[in-house]
């Protein structure tokens, strides 16, 4: 399935503006939680909704969401934390009769939710809702369908990140599948109303939404400098490696008139790095590590920082060290996303160290220097990779049948694997290593190219993102995003009155009428795979 192309941040509803803002050295501000933003994310919604008759359907429509996090109500801007839902827009098949269904945000009513903690001392650990109104338009079989009455929605796991995720900061073990945090509302009856706000008779039953942040993993390197304070304690200087993760919204976003930047909301998540010489460095267990990637323009190059919260176990001292302050870690310059070899440094020394068994008494020791470099992106937990096609025509129905080949580098090198789309219009070419691929489409007889049959994959360098969107219709101007698409083939009724096609697949999916020809039209897409497709 297709979703369409996510509108430009310009767009928006409400609250959202396209600006640009003076240059300046990002200084520490975040401590536990970050500032109020604007998230953007892939999201997915999951409907049973009630037909007049009382039968039911499933609906899942997928796309792009746009959260608002407010100031917190607590201190310096803790919990609770207000949020709205500023926007969806998702797209879906439409059960009855085919066709695109379309879901969006009511451009009207707030979608209004909360972030409250859960268990004093534990920061990250949140429950979380939202109250949802949507508008339906299910492509003219049905008049458009609101909701008046909200669709209340709380947090199935709790919110252990924002962007949001069910990730525990220092957890370096969870799978993909666990990572992403569903709200649902379990049962519910609410009517849904037509245009001029009279019932239909259908009703929503059930809702439930998650949201898909981007996540990367690097291998990482961190150079540390410890001055103690006590004799218990040597100094130390060590040379550490091993696994981060990065949890971030989807790509920049304005967060306001000027001179407010355009950002993406980062948490540093499951660092996990261990010396020759014993020294380990963990996330910390119960405050997250919020950060952000800042622009002046909107594009890259950004800026990019982490406020770190961290424990350090070290040989002859039996209790771990902490910090109580945020080590802000930030780099002046990056070109793109994923990071490759960026350097973030320690911008205000020292940073205390306290003994984890006594938080509350004097220092024991110092960080006099700190400089964190992720040095490449790695899988996480992704065994191998696939090259995911569909084809699909103008009205979303699969074409079954339709040949390819897998070439390693170019076409006409070694084939890798044929195949034929099956009855949902699906080949996956499965099982791939990382590298660079060609796929041909074997055209059938009396069909024409009308751009090229042969797309090239490249794979080499590709970080992890949400299953069901990489590929899909959105704008991620971050590099090591796989945003490709199948040709456009034409098939005419009659070859000698053919009408060539020139609208992008994208116009003619969803914004002009369906040619007199019969028309074709498919996309493909790589991603990670690591449980089965669905």
């Amino acid at each position: 399935m297709f979703t369409r192309p996510f509108r430009s941040v310009s767009d928006c509803f409400r609250k959202v503006f396209l600006t640009s803002f003076v240059f300046f050295l990002i200084q520490p501000a975040f401590a536990d939680y970050p500032p109020p933003g604007i998230d953007k994310m892939g999201a997915e919604v999951q409907m049973v909704v009630q037909d007049p008759n009382g039968g039911t359907v499933q609906i899942t429509l997928s796309g792009q969401a746009l959260v608002q996090r407010n100031p917190g109500e607590g201190p310096s801007n803790t919990p609770p934390i207000p949020v709205e839902l500023l926007e969806l827009n998702l797209t879906g098949n439409n059960p009855n009769g085919g066709g695109l269904l379309r879901l969006r945000e009511s451009p009207t009513l707030q979608s209004s939710g909360k972030l409250t903690q859960l268990s004093p001392g534990q920061e990250m650990m949140m429950d979380s809702f939202f109250d949802i109104f949507v508008e339906i338009d299910a492509g003219g079989s049905l008049p458009p369908l609101h909701n008046e009455a909200p669709a209340r929605v709380n947090d199935l796991t709790d919110t252990e990140s924002i962007p949001f995720t069910s990730l525990m900061p220092d957890d370096g073990s969870s799978t993909p599948q666990d990572t992403y945090n569903p709200f649902g509302s379990g049962p519910v009856d609410i009517p849904l109303l037509g245009p001029d706000g009279t019932p239909s008779g259908w009703r929503i039953r059930l809702f439930r939404i998650i949201f898909w942040p981007w996540v990367d993993c690097y291998f990482t390197l961190c150079t540390l400098f410890i001055q103690p304070l006590i004799p218990e304690i040597q100094p130390t200087t060590a040379v550490l490696q091993g696994d981060t993760r990065v949890i971030r919204s989807s790509c920049l976003v304005s967060q306001g008139p000027p001179p407010n930047p355009h950002t993406i909301t980062t948490e540093l998540h499951a660092l996990n790095l261990q010396s020759p010489n014993g020294v380990r460095l963990r996330e910390s267990p119960t405050k997250g590590s919020p950060g952000r990637l800042q622009s002046n323009t909107g594009d890259f190059p950004v800026q990019s920082f982490f406020d770190v919260f961290f424990e350090v176990s070290l040989e002859g001292y039996p209790s771990g060290l902490i910090n109580k302050d945020p080590a802000h870690l930030q780099c002046g310059v990056v070109p793109e996303i994923p990071y490759q070899n960026i350097t973030h440094n320690l911008a205000q020394v020292p940073i205390p160290l306290y003994s984890k068994d006594n938080p509350n008494g004097d220092p024991v020791a110092l960080v006099q220097q700190m400089n964190y470099t992720f040095v490449r992106p790695i899988f996480w937990w992704f065994p191998w990779w696939s090259i995911y096609i569909i084809k699909l025509n103008p009205f979303c129905i699969p074409i079954p049948y339709i040949p390819f080949t897998l070439f390693a580098n170019a076409i006409g090198q070694s084939v890798i694997g044929t195949g034929q789309t099956d009855t949902r219009g699906v080949l996956d070419f499965m099982n791939l290593e990382q590298g660079k691929y060609a796929v041909e489409e074997q055209l059938l007889p009396e069909y024409d190219p009308v751009t090229p049959p042969v797309q090239e994959v490249d794979l080499s360098s590709i970080s992890y993102a949400p299953d069901f969107y990489r590929g899909f219709g959105g704008e991620f101007p971050c590099a090591g995003i796989d945003n490709c698409r199948w040709a456009l083939a034409v098939r005419s009724r009659d070859r000698e009155t053919k009408s060539p096609m020139s609208p992008s697949m994208e116009q003619l999916k969803f914004d002009v009428p369906l040619p007199q020809t019969s028309t074709e039209m498919g996309g493909w897409k790589s991603r990670p795979r690591c449980w089965p497709w669905s």
